[in-house]
């Protein structure tokens, strides 16, 4: 993987200090799971709290910049699944992960890189040799406030789409 740094783009939250979102997971365009996930920034990383439609937490963790996560938290089934780390792993790509130098920074044969494809978007994309292994795009407002994102495994069908919720 390319080196990475903290993002320094991202202000998401307001004076409370925590951002809630909907958040949607695909996969080969059909739909697995609806919800809500909370986050926080804490430092070089991430706080989530991931809730069902009416509320219920199901799952709750940390992760840094480095993919480093610890899982505070499980509820039934989720316990013995591969979601939490995936969750985990994919919170961390999308909110913290961007190049240690801009565009691209190089380790081996993955190449992280940050480019603008919008006027309010930016992708961050990690790929290895010819191929994308995962890609995070972000869309902003006019006042520079992040709005969603979407994250994705294209190789796996993977599709995680996080919107604001105000």
């Amino acid at each position: 993987m390319g080196k990475v740094v903290p993002r320094q783009d991202l202000s998401l939250t307001g004076g409370s200090g925590a951002l809630l979102t909907n958040m949607r997971i695909e996969r080969w365009g059909d739909s697995k799971y609806s919800g809500l996930l909370a986050i926080k920034q804490n430092g070089h990383g991430m706080h989530f709290v991931l809730l069902d439609a009416t509320g219920v937490k199901l799952l709750e963790g940390d992760v840094d910049e480095q993919l480093s996560y610890t899982i505070q938290y499980a509820r039934g089934n989720f316990s013995d699944s591969h979601l939490p780390k995936f969750l985990a792993v994919s919170v961390g790509r999308t909110f913290l992960q961007e190049p240690e130098t801009l565009p691209c920074s190089a380790t081996g044969f993955s190449r992280l890189c940050k480019e603008q494809t919008g006027q309010l978007q930016w992708q961050r994309k990690l790929t290895t040799g010819l191929v994308t292994r995962w890609h995070a795009l972000d869309n902003f407002d006019s006042e520079g406030r992040w709005q969603s994102a979407e994250y994705a495994q294209p190789w796996l069908g993977v599709l995680i789409s996080f919107s604001r919720i105000e």
